[in-house]
């Protein structure tokens, strides 16, 4: 995909981009590409399925010519089209149209009988009478042709004055925009507010559906990929998707059970294609290890059912702040999906004496909006990382200790080779009052473990990682 101008190379970007593709491309697939063109510029038209094109005009001080050739690039060959598509620059679409079409570098070399039809109809308006026009466009190319015009160059030579007499008002238009460089009114490309996109798993072109997981998984990562582009044209984030999956219609199953799909509820909106892809996967290994595809997969669809605001901030250079974001929501959203949302909590200090009541869960929304308290590493080495629910009890046998726990069939023996302490933590008088002298055990394996002596006997409340 090497772009074509109809100018010098610059820095900046020129007024107008021209994305044409030269084998065509499907109306669904045209349309997506199209929609994820809008992280570049909000204004963008469209010929039929044939050519994209963008008004860069106000977006020349976000990125120069080459930053932007290779965006494009990316976005390309992330859709799969980049063999089949040609770039062009131009002051208005319909030279960078004409450019890309001859794979020109300069519009003064364009031929005429290429150029014209462009010129007349540049994004193909239904509502122009291009019938008639189009006989008088053929004799008009043929009279220019017998007085020896055949590229743009020479027709701009010619005097307007005598154009409109002998040619008509669409050729003396024409000569404008070539000197000018002025252009039609674009008619302005909205995207679709159905967010979905689906992919067909035969394989190799026959006629055979996808029956592995693996295969299955690199129809996913296709659809993700565009959805993620599609989503991040628009600033959005995914929160909830749908997944169906239609299969070969065998004799052999019932018609209900042709197409399988399930919802997929995100607790943490995904905005990048590695955390949706690892969601997905999952999801689909945990569905189909309860109940196997009854038939080979034919076709795979994601649709994107509800979505929120996701503004990306620019990754920093010198800090993995954002990047660490990121992939923390992605981890964020996994574990809850595969467990449950209501599994996944924050735990929060509370003023309590007793150590196994000194906290208490707090809900997601609470957890992600709440600033970080400022990090103590004098209480963190006071306190242990690990905290059991219930202290267990130990004996102390000649420097060790040992324990053995019929409820949950555990066993353990550390060896003591040094302690610190005690540290006295009492209170709660009012309610029920306790004393316990805390010790930090150090074991022969290495192991420290968080020891506490009520009256004569010894507990395990907590370890030291």
């Amino acid at each position: 995909m090497a772009p074509k101008s109809a100018q010098k190379q610059s820095t900046s970007l020129p007024r107008v981009a021209c994305l044409y593709f030269v084998l065509g491309l499907e109306a669904e697939d045209f349309y997506s590409f199209a929609e994820s063109c809008f992280r570049f510029t909000p204004v963008i038209a469209l010929r039929g399925t044939e050519a994209i094109f963008l008004n860069l005009k106000g977006t020349s001080g976000l990125y120069s010519e080459k930053e932007f050739v290779l965006r494009l690039k990316a976005l390309a060959r992330r859709f799969g089209v980049e063999k089949s598509l040609v770039l062009s620059f131009a002051k208005n679409a319909s030279l960078a149209l004409c450019i890309a079409k001859e794979q020109r570098t300069h519009w003064q070399r364009l031929s005429i009988q290429t150029a014209l039809p462009v010129f007349l109809n540049p994004f193909l308006d239904e509502s122009l009478s291009m019938q008639d026009r189009e006989r008088k466009l053929e004799r008009t190319i043929a009279t220019l042709h017998r007085l020896g015009v055949q590229t743009l160059l020479e027709l701009g030579k010619l005097p307007v004055e005598s154009l409109g007499a002998r040619f008509g008002r669409e050729l003396v238009e024409i000569h404008r925009w070539l000197r000018l460089g002025a252009d039609r009114v674009w008619p302005r490309f909205y995207p679709r507010a159905k967010l979905m996109e689906r992919v067909d798993l035969y394989e190799g072109g026959s006629f055979r559906g996808c029956e592995q997981l693996d295969e299955l998984y690199f129809g996913v990562k296709k659809i993700v990929d565009r959805l993620i582009s599609r989503l991040r044209a628009r600033f959005m984030k995914a929160s909830q998707l749908e997944v169906r999956f239609y299969l070969e219609r065998y004799q052999s199953i019932q018609r209900q059970e042709w197409k399988r799909g399930w919802r997929v509820n995100l607790s943490v909106p995904q905005g990048a294609s590695r955390g949706l892809f690892a969601i997905l996967k999952e999801r689909m290994a945990i569905e189909f290890e309860k109940v196997p595809l009854e038939a080979p997969a034919i076709a795979l669809e994601v649709e994107v059912t509800e979505m929120v605001p996701g503004f990306r901030a620019q990754k920093d250079f010198f800090s993995r702040i954002e990047a660490e974001k990121e992939e923390w929501e992605a981890l964020w959203a996994r574990v809850s999906t595969k467990l449950g949302k209501e599994q996944i909590f924050a735990a929060q200090t509370v003023d309590r004496y007793l150590p196994e009541k000194a906290w208490r869960k707090i809900i997601e929304a609470h957890f992600k909006s709440k600033e970080k308290e400022p990090f103590s590493m004098q209480q963190c080495s006071l306190r242990p990382t690990r905290l059991l629910n219930e202290p267990i009890k130990l004996r102390w046998d000649s420097k060790r200790f040992l324990f053995f726990s019929q409820e949950r069939h555990q066993k353990g023996m550390w060896k003591v080779i040094d302690t610190q302490g005690p540290e006295r933590i009492s209170g709660e008088w009012w309610d029920k009052a306790f004393f316990r002298d805390y010790y930090r055990v150090l074991s022969e394996t290495g192991q420290e473990l968080w020891v506490f002596k009520d009256q004569k006997e010894f507990y395990l409340h907590g370890y030291f990682d």
